[in-house]
């Protein structure tokens, strides 16, 4: 298998975005001292803010999880433009037959939608008690690493290459 990485594919900043700007740095990267740190300054609620945005790009990215496919290739490439549209069509119907027995993308998005919403069930029980006025350290600890949990399940998926890391090439 082949992974090609596209520079400026939608897909690929959509995954970045996720992976890397919300998983990696919001999340695994701060840890339960950062967190309370972040609650003592009251920080969470701007940051609850910008985890919003990035839900909802976590959500769309669910459906571009077909693009993957190999088939894309046959629009951005330039060396495909010279094929006759039913040839450059049925390129595309066998990159993506090819992709789809290589990658069940609906099983996937299954997967990826279970695991956004037990991290995102987490995050909001965790801005819900951080912004407790009652709220104590130790809530805060516990919280966030229910937080950290989920992020880590999710974090997997991109990991491990369910989700890939370019345009696979079976």
């Amino acid at each position: 298998m082949l992974i090609v990485h596209i520079p400026q594919s939608p897909v690929l900043e959509q995954r970045a975005k996720i992976s890397h700007s919300w998983l990696d740095h919001e999340i695994a990267m701060v840890d339960a001292d950062l967190a309370v740190a972040r609650w003592t300054s009251r920080k969470w609620p701007d940051i609850g803010t910008r985890w919003q945005s990035l839900h909802r790009i976590a959500e769309d990215f669910a459906d571009m999880l077909d693009q993957f496919s190999a088939s894309g290739l046959v629009d951005r490439r330039m060396e495909f433009r010279t094929l006759a549209p039913a040839t450059a069509t049925a390129l595309k119907q066998a990159l993506d037959l090819l992709h789809s027995s290589h990658m069940d993308a609906a099983a996937v998005r299954k997967e990826y939608l279970g695991r956004l919403a037990r991290l995102w069930t987490a995050s909001r029980a965790f801005f819900a008690r951080v912004g407790d006025q009652d709220c104590t350290e130790p809530v805060v600890r516990s919280s966030w690493q229910d937080v950290r949990v989920a992020g880590a399940a999710m974090k997997l998926l991109f990991s491990d290459g369910t989700i890939p890391a370019g345009i696979v090439l079976p």
